[in-house]
């Protein structure tokens, strides 16, 4: 089982991810693509890094599209 994000974590993550798929991924500090996984409630980071999303979280919304 993947360590649960704190919920500062997640408030960070989550306001960056909303504005695209990258976020500073909190086990080595470092900024990577990431993938939101709501239905396994996990989000999974580029440099291998998975963290499970808090419990009791606000809904989960996806990124903005960067297409135009």
């Amino acid at each position: 089982m993947p360590r649960e994000l704190t919920h500062i974590e997640w408030t960070a993550f989550h306001a960056a991810y909303l504005q695209g798929n990258t976020a500073l991924c909190p086990s080595c500090g470092t900024a990577q693509q990431a993938v939101l996984k709501p239905l396994d409630r996990t989000v999974r980071f580029s440099c291998g890094h998975q963290l499970a999303i808090p419990e009791n979280t606000e809904p989960l919304a996806q990124p903005r599209s960067s297409a135009r």
